[in-house]
């Protein structure tokens, strides 16, 4: 199963109308839902999203927004490393346009 695959599951026990199925006396707690969503999101931080080029020059997280510390200059000039995940939440990165 792929990370779209969860999640569209995970969607769709979420918006199911039977979270509560009476016969098997079970119905999903606000902790499950929680724990559900959680999921959801550490799911769709590992789907690697492209950086996004703020202003001229600084790349910043596509989820967070927050600064990756690379420049357009450091990747095209020096070929510098640039980082897998975000270091501020661990989203996933995408270069593959901007090397």
């Amino acid at each position: 199963m792929t990370q779209q695959e969860a999640i569209k599951n995970i969607d769709d026990i979420l918006d199911s109308p039977y979270l509560c199925d009476e016969s098997i006396d079970y119905q999903l707690t606000t902790d499950d839902i929680e724990c559900l969503e959680m999921a959801k999101k550490a799911l769709e931080k590992q789907i690697p999203k492209k950086p996004i080029l703020q202003g001229k020059y600084v790349f910043v997280c596509p989820f967070c927004k927050q600064d990756l510390g690379i420049e357009e200059e450091d990747i095209s000039v020096y070929d510098m490393p640039t980082p897998k995940h975000c270091c501020h939440c661990g989203q996933a990165l995408d270069w593959s346009d901007t090397e």
